[in-house]
């Protein structure tokens, strides 16, 4: 027979369940959870969980499937508390074969593990969002939780569907067809996304606004391995991610770019994959007093087609052995800090292309701002008010030309120009001008100083 008995005023469950006035209940067994949550859903109802594996069955329990599909629990507006010491304690187990837990506004998880979702395709002809999030699907909060291990065949492996996470750890889960490896459409506040994959965009998050979080060692097959459409994101650290295109972060180039931002970020050693990626570290990214710093790419080791404002840009390096021509002229391996960026009061220092333009290289006098009707409206692409230097261009093929901003379309205005270089290696092709160069056309440059820059041929400070 089940025991139940009352300590420190909560009603404690040691059987399967108990039925009480709307309260608190407690309980050691996934029986009783299923019973607790179908029976006791008055709002501020709690079911805490002792220590211990929660392993779902492997016949769906929700009651209310709709459009969403099936989920192995459904959490109407209570709140569940794991009982131990860290949220490994408590760890509700997927079946393999469905989502893990379908929440609502009101709903609340503490202090546990979602794990062994799993979601595919077979109920999508009945169920219409079946397939998505194999974790935690749905609104409400989770707070020092761990959504961990999670399969999903589309859009958000781990978590998805305007959720808060508050404190929490996701980790190692995927998407297999599509985007948003550890979450998709979720706010984040203080929490550590790490070696998640997507199929396509967005490794550690797709869509989501971030506070204060780490995203690292996540992996997208195609655009932003940390994150993709970042609505906006502050105090966070993009490292060790990778992707196709943006390795730290990205965004289409048919969206608003100044509707995705990053403010007071770090982004660091996050790595392009593909042989003509862009952006090692940022790809079509709105961003504002951010470091960016040790990325790695083909072209733009730093930035790709970005808007930056009062940023440090340093240490980046643009290169591969691929050869693509632009204009007529060679600009695989360029960019080593940025490549067709607006850039207003940064620092661009350090950086390395081996192609053109060690700190900065511009072959167009636009940049895409924003869209209307998928139309893309552009502006011009200014760079003013920068300090460029300290950086290296230098050649493995071909001539390389601009140490410091290989410029052939753009405005560059009252920047200071120092300390860059150009260098050949052995018996390869010259290294041309140390400072600005351009070759088959020039952008403006007004207002600015050109000193101390060296090359091993023609232009230290200037050619063209």
């Amino acid at each position: 027979m089940m025991k139940m008995h009352h300590a420190f005023g909560v009603m404690a469950l040691v059987g399967c369940f108990a039925a009480n006035a709307a309260g608190t209940y407690r309980t050691n067994t996934v029986e009783g959870l299923i019973y607790l949550l179908a029976e006791h859903n008055s709002a501020g109802d709690v079911i805490e969980l002792e220590p211990g594996d929660y392993p779902m069955p492997e016949t769906p329990c929700d009651t209310i499937a709709g459009d969403y599909g099936h989920s192995c629990i459904y959490v109407h507006r209570q709140r569940i508390r794991g009982l131990g010491a860290t949220p490994a304690d408590v760890r509700l187990i997927g079946s393999g074969k469905y989502r893990v837990v379908y929440g609502t506004a009101a709903s609340t998880l503490e202090n546990l593990t979602i794990t062994g979702g799993y979601t595919d395709e077979s109920e999508k002809s009945t169920y219409k969002y079946s397939i998505r999030c194999a974790g935690y699907y749905g609104s409400g909060i989770l707070t020092n939780c761990i959504i961990s291990g999670n399969s999903a065949h589309h859009l958000g492996g781990g978590v998805h569907g305007g959720v808060k996470l508050y404190n929490c750890i996701v980790e190692n889960n995927e998407t297999r067809t599509s985007g948003g490896g550890g979450g998709h459409n979720l706010t984040a506040y203080s929490t550590i996304f790490r070696n998640n994959r997507a199929y396509t965009d967005g490794g550690g998050v797709y869509q989501a606004s971030l506070y204060n979080c780490i995203l690292t060692n996540n992996t997208a097959r195609s655009n932003g391995g940390g994150g993709y459409n970042v609505n906006f994101a502050t105090n966070t650290l993009f490292a060790d991610n990778k992707a196709a295109n943006g390795g730290g972060a990205a965004n289409a180039t048919n969206q608003k770019m100044t509707s995705y931002l990053l403010d007071d970020c770090v982004v660091s050693n996050n790595t392009v994959t593909s042989a003509t990626g862009c952006g090692g570290g940022l790809h079509c990214q709105w961003a504002k007093n951010c470091t960016i710093t040790a990325n790695r790419s083909p072209f733009a080791g730093g930035a790709y087609k970005s808007q930056l404002t009062d940023c440090v840009v340093s240490y980046n390096v643009a290169t591969n052995n691929v050869r693509v021509s632009v204009n007529s002229i060679n600009c695989n391996q360029s960019g080593g800090g940025a490549y067709n960026c607006s850039l207003l009061g940064c620092t661009i220092v350090g950086n390395h292309a081996y192609g053109n333009g060690g700190g900065v290289c511009c072959d167009s006098d636009t940049i895409k701002v924003n869209t209307v009707d998928n139309v893309p409206v552009t502006e011009p692409l200014v760079i003013s008010n920068c300090v460029i230097a300290a950086n290296i261009s230098s050649n493995r093929q071909n001539h390389c030309y601009g140490g410091g901003m290989f410029v052939e379309a753009g405005t560059v205005t009252h920047c200071e120009i120092r300390g860059n270089a150009t260098i050949k290696y052995g018996t390869e092709k010259n290294g041309i001008c140390g400072g600005v160069a351009s070759v088959s056309r020039c952008g403006v440059i007004s207002n600015s100083t050109i000193h101390d820059n060296f090359s091993t041929s023609a232009g230290g400070g200037a050619y063209r």
